[in-house]
């Protein structure tokens, strides 16, 4: 089902137990695809209260090449960065958004030990 608030994404929460709680108390990742072959990909996590987040695209775009990522911890535009991505949706989320996540939780403990 699509959230109401965001017709056209689909929003995958992840399980909080994997992150440590001091740190992180939600996390999702919202997903917007378009018939042409764009997306947007956004990680968000809430960290207490405060919003830390990475985006990834593949869209047209003035300053960046198609495929680019926008870096954390405010995913802006000008955070952009140009990217290859592979060419399925699927195939981006598991061998680019899926990798990227571990590593992502993995730094997070690593501030924990």
């Amino acid at each position: 089902m699509f959230p109401a608030n965001r017709p056209e994404s689909i929003v995958v929460f992840l399980v909080t137990e994997h992150y440590p709680n001091q740190f992180v108390s939600e996390i999702y990742i919202e997903i917007q695809s378009y018939t042409n072959g764009d997306f947007h990909i956004s990680y968000i996590e809430d960290q207490q209260g405060s919003t830390w987040m990475a985006r990834w695209d593949r869209h047209e775009s003035e300053q960046y090449t198609r495929d680019h990522f926008h870096a954390p911890p405010d995913a802006r535009h000008e955070d952009g960065e140009n990217r290859k991505y592979p060419v399925g949706l699927v195939t981006v989320f598991s061998e680019v958004i899926v990798p990227w996540v571990y590593e992502r939780i993995g730094d997070i403990w690593n501030r924990v030990d």
